[in-house]
């Protein structure tokens, strides 16, 4: 912010107001066109406005580096430019509906607030101002103009995000999103199960081409270049006060506590007049066991279960009952319901805080490591928005960038899969971006990821002759995928008509493999993004198959249990981020007015420009 100093300066205050009054009389030559390139209902961007911004970022960013930039790096940067000229035409037009108007005290601020034009005492130096508008040779009314649209448009932010908090609901979804966990067990079904598969003969082959031959294309391939700043790099338990940690768990002591939970068989029906007719039979005399048998149901034991881990309605007549109570027949979207309790497990003391504390102190490190990483990243955006390519930023920043070449499925030009971060998010937005310009970065929970397609490499179309051996190892593919396909959908029914895991893989001579802790945002070394959103699509003790990361094999899954976040965590643990909170919505407030006063380019104008 301004140094104090500066606005109770009155040489200074009374300079700002004479170059408001009176800047028509400074003549710094400006340029001459200035055609209409973006318009959005009745709000333009002139191309003067256009060569004002770019010839800012220009200075600013030649300044920062100690060099003047390249022919590329300021094409980079024009684009940069006009992208976010784009965005602020929006807001601008949005002002101008809400008659928002800038007064000469507010402009002399925000100059006067620009570090830029700080000199050695940290305030405000006109004579530095001056060279400034002298080197980009922009008159004092054409920026002053510019600041004035900009300071509306800021306006228009401040009243939709001005005093914004995350709403609690918000941050309790998220958390919930995030933090739920899932255990399954498996069975694996990898194409070396299958075994040996001989070569198609010529005619097979041809019959093959021919029927592939206008969906046979050799891949697109892809140079990409990408950055990861990951905050588990970042995280410093050391730095975390013992009494940081003390005062978390004294805060939030009692969500601590283990909450109760059951064991319970639930029995399902496929309609309700199943179910009400089988709670007859039990209160007629039938026992519950007795009508597991009689419905041939097995693997019907869930548990130990908390409240959370069950939807409201069964959970709410769940823990209303004793221990061998059954319930009434509950229906909910997944059918019907009858219920019992085998067993109740009484909530737990407060674990001490000597069994807590390692867990405290990495979630108060994760959170503050999340903070550092998310001001890193803007910082980094803005060395990128710069014109600093990804491997400077890199070199700048204690980073690591890499190139890989790729196909849309994450295989390199052998053939084999290259392990890539963010793999499913990474090649679905590298594959749609086009080449050489700059794209957002990647984020989840756990960082983000800059990448850069360098190069695109078409596909073609091969010919028969052209590709025998692959055209032989594609059809094999095809042929393995297909028996796993069948494999997995006899194993799923069989499983759903009542035999345990461990019976079908004796059948089968396979092993019942078990993964815990899987998490929407971490994706598991076997299971991909594909296999995860299988995974948590499926609701408890339901059965489902998933392809595994390699995309070769499959995974007949059965849902063990799901764990919902252990209950409310610390602010500094949940606080859902507020900055990127803001700007998701800043985001879609672009969009919406967007939507309501879209933006049109003059074409021939911007061509010019960008020459």
């Amino acid at each position: 912010m301004l140094n104090r100093f500066v606005l109770n300066s009155w040489s200074i205050r009374i300079f700002l107001c004479i170059l408001l009054a009176s800047f028509c009389f400074w003549n710094i030559p400006g340029g001459k066109s200035n055609g209409d390139l973006l318009t959005s209902g009745k709000s333009v961007i002139r191309t003067r406005t256009y060569q004002i911004a770019l010839k800012d970022a220009i200075f600013r960013s030649s300044y920062k580096r100690g060099r003047s930039l390249t022919s590329d790096e300021i094409k980079q940067l024009s684009i940069g430019v006009l992208s976010r000229l784009d965005a602020a035409l929006l807001l601008s037009e949005q002002a101008r509906k809400m008659n928002i108007a800038a007064d000469d005290d507010s402009v002399i601020q925000m100059l006067g607030d620009d570090t830029f034009f700080w000199g050695k005492e940290r305030r405000f130096d006109k004579k530095r101002f001056i060279d400034y508008l002298q080197q980009i040779s922009v008159t004092q009314s054409d920026f002053l103009r510019y600041l004035t649209s900009q300071l509306k448009r800021n306006q228009v932010l401040a009243g939709i995000l001005g005093g914004l908090e995350a709403p609690r609901v918000l941050q309790l979804a998220l958390l919930s999103f995030q933090q739920e966990t899932r255990r399954i067990e498996y069975l694996e079904l990898t194409p070396s199960s299958i075994g040996w598969i001989a070569d198609p003969d010529k005619k097979t082959l041809e019959v093959f081409f021919k029927s592939k031959k206008d969906k046979l294309f050799t891949p697109e391939y892809r140079k990409i270049t990408y950055m990861r700043m990951n905050v588990e790099d970042v995280i410093r338990l050391q730095d975390v006060a013992q009494k940081a940690v003390v005062n978390c768990y004294e805060k939030n002591k009692e969500s601590y506590s283990v909450p109760e939970k059951r064991i319970v068989d639930i029995l399902s029906f496929k309609t309700p007049e199943n179910a009400h007719a089988a709670a007859e039979k039990l209160a007629g005399g039938l026992s519950f066991d007795q009508l597991v048998a009689e419905n041939k149901k097995f693997d019907i034991r869930y548990g130990p279960l908390t409240e959370a881990d069950l939807p409201p309605l069964i959970a709410s007549e769940v823990f209303s009952l004793d221990k061998g109570g059954v319930s009434h027949v509950i229906k909910n979207m997944q059918g019907s319901f009858l219920i019992r309790v085998v067993d109740v497990l009484p909530a737990g003391p407060i674990p001490s805080l000597a069994k807590l504390q390692d867990k405290i102190r990495y979630a108060i490190a994760r959170k503050v490591a999340l903070k550092s990483l998310y001001n890193k990243r803007k910082t980094i955006e803005n060395a990128r928005f710069d014109g600093a390519s990804l491997k400077e930023v890199a070199s700048d920043y204690g980073l690591s960038a890499k190139e890989v070449i790729i196909d849309a499925d994450g295989k390199g030009q052998d053939g084999k899969r290259v392990h890539l971060p963010f793999q499913a998010n990474f090649l679905k937005n590298a594959f749609q971006s086009a080449a050489d310009i700059d794209v957002d970065p990647l984020d989840s929970d756990e960082g983000y990821l800059w990448y850069h397609v360098d190069k695109i490499f078409p596909s073609h179309k091969p010919l028969l002759n052209e590709g025998h051996d692959e055209l032989t190892r594609l059809w094999k593919e095809q042929q393995v995928q297909s028996l796993l396909e069948e494999k997995a959908e006899k194993i799923k029914r069989e499983l759903d008509q009542g035999n345990s895991l461990h019976v079908v893989a004796d059948k089968y001579k396979l092993v019942v493999k078990m993964e815990d802790q899987l998490r929407r945002t971490a994706i598991g070394k076997k299971i991909g993004m594909a296999g995860m959103k299988e995974v948590f699509s499926a609701r408890q003790g339901s059965h489902g198959i998933a392809i595994g990361a390699d995309d070769q094999s499959r995974f007949v899954f059965k849902i063990i249990r799901i764990t919902k976040s252990d209950g409310p965590l610390s602010e500094s643990e949940n606080q859902y981020d507020l900055e990127r909170f803001r700007e998701d919505l800043e985001e879609q407030f672009v969009a919406l007015a967007r939507y309501y006063d879209p933006v049109k380019m003059n074409t021939k104008l911007l061509s010019t420009v960008l020459q």
